[in-house]
């Protein structure tokens, strides 16, 4: 079997099917609202990463819970958002885009929140003091945090995009649930 071309169509396991094999990354943005919306910024940035062609468009993470957010100005999925602000971000981001939804977990800044939550309690992240000591969430916290990626799956999904991709990486919430 021939080595695939970056050009050639991809299918993903969920059944969406790639126009090539060039994806635009997920990375966080700050360009919300003063809600923390989606916005005209999103319109216009999401328009343009379309025209360029890639087959596969990550948004960047949306987080879950406004009371925990990677930055200021990040996105929140939630029974508040807007629902013609995600129509209109799924329309100007074409049909390969997975919005990324995400819970920061110890990864807060204590500017943002000064209580970040964990798996289990444990240090601070070390980073210039930036991030302060996080407690342990309790079984009923844990199941209230997968009702809400729930709900900003299905919303965004609602809105237009085919899915959405779980960020359970780089010490976030769900990768900490992996981390001894």
């Amino acid at each position: 079997m021939p080595m695939p071309e970056l050009s050639d169509p991809l299918t993903l396991a969920c059944g969406l099917t790639l126009p090539n094999r060039l994806g635009r990354a997920a990375m966080t943005e700050g360009l919300a609202d003063s809600r923390n919306e989606p916005c005209r910024r999103h319109f216009r940035l999401y328009a343009a990463n379309a025209a360029g062609g890639a087959g596969l468009i990550l948004t960047g993470n949306a987080m879950v819970d406004r009371r925990y957010l990677e930055r200021a100005r990040n996105v929140v999925i939630d029974a508040a958002t807007d629902r013609d602000s995600m129509r209109r971000w799924a329309e100007s981001a074409g049909p390969h885009a997975l919005v990324q939804i995400s819970h920061p977990g110890r990864q807060v800044n204590r500017f943002v929140n000064s209580h970040p939550v964990s798996p289990s309690g444990g240090p601070a992240v070390a980073l210039a003091g930036l991030f302060a000591r996080p407690r342990a969430l309790s079984r009923d916290e844990i199941v209230e945090i997968r009702a809400r990626f729930v709900t900003a799956a299905k919303l965004s999904v609602n809105a237009g995009f085919p899915g959405v991709e779980v960020h359970a990486a780089h010490g976030y919430l769900l990768s900490s649930f992996l981390d001894p």
